[in-house]
């Protein structure tokens, strides 16, 4: 790997400096009242500086799912490991609420998630998503070996499991963390997981070997990443051999 030069890692430094400096604030004030002004001043940089990374607060918003999102490529081995489908679903769950299970930061992840909603562009729309590639890859994965329903294909069951997943989450975020999120995730999602572990009962044509995972549009910074990532997921799934009856 081509190593970086000090420029290079001192645009990195000075990144990170901006989006720290911008959660402090989000804890602080709130994401709707925090203005540029107050993430300079805490970030000790100039207005121009800010405008060099990010075009408004909103790119900001933007620019920190996409790090988020790239959790999933750096941890996509370790999220494919084998095992009991309905473990895989509920270990994939707690990887994407991770966040809202820490205690450092929580104020500001608290504002991520109300903020959520409102964010609308195409490549954040779940299926253009990283992590779809991996939900997609797991359910297929529990189709082939007969634990998870093969009536639905994988995407329409990863939506579905993101709809209750993201739906925690905000959740949470609405009622200010007023329980335990990982806990309650815990309980209920195994409940939820059962109506899609019923392989044999809702059997169909969907036997996940031979499966080729949605096209996805992303965003130009990270492409490479997620190609690798779908080289990766592929692979997974290209090498399940016949289905179990």
């Amino acid at each position: 790997m081509k190593r970086l030069t000090n420029r290079q890692l001192q645009s990195i430094h000075t990144r990170k400096r901006i989006e720290d400096a911008a959660n402090v604030c989000f804890a602080r004030k709130g994401m709707a009242y925090t203005l540029i002004s107050d993430i300079v001043q805490e970030a000790n940089v100039s207005v121009g500086t800010f405008y060099h990374y990010f075009k408004n607060k909103d790119d900001l918003l933007i620019r920190q799912y996409e790090s988020f999102d790239m959790e999933f490529a750096d941890r996509a081995q370790e999220l494919l490991e084998d095992g009991g489908a309905a473990e895989c679903l509920l270990r994939f769950a707690r990887f994407f609420s991770r966040a809202s299970f820490k205690q450092e930061g929580r104020a500001a992840n608290l504002e991520y998630l109300k903020a959520r909603p409102s964010i609308t562009l195409e490549e954040l729309w779940p299926r253009n998503r990283p992590y779809f590639l991996v939900l997609c890859t797991l359910i297929a994965r529990g189709q082939h070996s007969g634990q998870l329903r093969r009536d639905m294909p994988p995407e329409e069951m990863a939506e579905l499991i993101m709809m209750f997943t993201r739906g925690y989450n905000i959740d949470w975020a609405a009622t200010d963390g007023a329980y335990d999120l990982r806990a309650r995730m815990d309980r209920h999602l195994p409940i939820l997981l059962g109506s899609l572990t019923d392989g044999q009962t809702h059997d169909g044509p969907h036997r996940g070997a031979g499966y080729l995972l949605p096209e996805q549009k992303v965003a130009e910074p990270y492409r490479e990443r997620v190609r690798q990532l779908r080289m990766i997921c592929q692979g997974v799934i290209d090498g399940l051999g016949a289905p179990a009856p």
